[in-house]
């Protein structure tokens, strides 16, 4: 024993850095991990660069809820880690429906609208500008924000990297700047309906938009789940799961479901930035 005890102290120092490194691999593989946000695809609730920590334990003793936040590996690219919100669950109906601004029963397109905007906002959009032509990441580039809900239309843009710049307008103002008359214009909101009732969503950055064949989709060789408005249902042990930037997410709109074990973890809190550190539902 005094040998051992001899040992034991003449190479604890190294001792103790194996046994520190072995609970860090132990804590890392089983219990949670740091994640960052790379892209803009769950505004407004993440920034890109913001840091999380997955808890990797939960999903052990439980199934995933509806609007918790996981990550996962995407299924047409296991290499790859994704963050969305879980939105349909096995068994669920999930209809999705988007949301349209029409002019005597014509349709407005949603970059047209933006544009019209722009023209009187000129700050916003060489901000717009500046910020696409100087970011040389896809991911990160800012995009236009047009959100229609019951009462009212939101315009702006997200930058993924600071924030979300948008106005609220009622139909009246809308109605001002195509120069129609209020009676001309009907507004139609976007929406997930989950078994029949539309889901209240207050951390979406904006309603779905979703027309194929679009980019996103189309560069994935998918064709999206929205396009006909047919209600779908959620396999077993599969998930639904999409981005809170809703039109600019490559979630389950674009290749499908998700299954149960591909789910890595929850995000549990966030740790950086410091003046948004807290935890997540």
């Amino acid at each position: 024993m005094t040998a051992v005890r001899s040992w034991v102290k003449k190479y604890w120092e190294i001792i103790e850095n194996v046994l520190l490194l072995l609970a860090f691999a132990f804590v890392w593989f089983f219990i949670a991990e740091p994640r960052y946000i790379p892209s803009g695809s769950m505004m407004p609730t993440f920034l890109v660069n913001d840091r999380l920590i997955v808890d990797k334990v939960s999903y052990r003793f439980r199934d995933p809820q509806r609007t918790e936040i996981v990550i996962f590996n995407i299924p047409n690219k296991p290499q790859d880690a994704l963050i969305k919100r879980v939105i349909g669950l096995p068994g669920d109906h999930i209809h999705i429906v988007q949301g349209q601004l029409t002019v005597q029963g014509q349709p407005v397109s949603r970059i047209d609208l933006w544009n019209t905007y722009m023209a009187t906002h000129l700050d916003l959009f060489q901000r717009f500008q500046k910020a696409t032509q100087n970011e040389k990441n896809l991911d990160q580039f800012p995009s236009p924000v047009v959100h229609y809900t019951p009462q009212m239309v939101m315009i702006g843009v997200a930058f993924p990297t600071q924030e979300i710049v948008e106005q609220p307008l009622t139909l009246a103002q809308v109605a001002q700047m195509l120069g129609r008359p209020v009676s001309d214009l009907q507004l139609t909101a976007g929406g997930v309906y989950v078994n029949g009732e539309r889901l209240t969503e207050p951390y979406i950055n904006e309603d779905p938009d979703y027309s194929c064949p679009n980019a996103l989709p189309a560069a994935l060789g998918k064709q999206c789940f929205a396009t006909t408005g047919k209600e779908f249902t959620v396999p077993k042990n599969d998930y639904f799961v999409m981005g809170d930037n809703r039109n600019n997410s490559n979630d389950s709109h674009a290749w499908g479901f998700l299954p149960r074990e591909n789910i890595i973890g929850k995000a549990f809190v966030r740790f950086w930035p410091p003046n948004r550190l807290g935890f997540l539902p």
